[in-house]
């Protein structure tokens, strides 16, 4: 039986990996889910009215923009990086 993952990337008209079931233990998942939300909080912080804005400090939107970005230059590394519970089947 197929998941949703491996038919939505069939769809798409590739090939998935033998380990597909194990996409949530994979670190560049987490980082791209993480990535993600950062990236959504900061665009929210921006769209916020200024009042509310104002109750925050100025530093917010930076550092959470910031921290989408590092998060994602860290995703290509994380996929070469070994994970041996993973490969044991953990």
């Amino acid at each position: 039986m197929s998941t949703v993952a491996e038919r939505v990337i069939r769809a798409f008209g590739a090939v998935p990996v033998a380990d597909i079931n194990n996409w949530r233990k994979w670190w560049s998942t987490r980082l791209s889910m993480l990535a993600a939300a950062l990236a959504a909080a900061a665009t929210a912080y921006n769209a916020m009215p200024d009042g509310w804005r104002a109750a925050l400090p100025d530093w917010v939107g930076t550092v959470l923009g910031g921290a989408a970005v590092v998060v994602a230059a860290l995703i290509p590394l994380a996929r070469g990086v070994s994970q041996p519970a993973l490969e044991r089947g953990e």
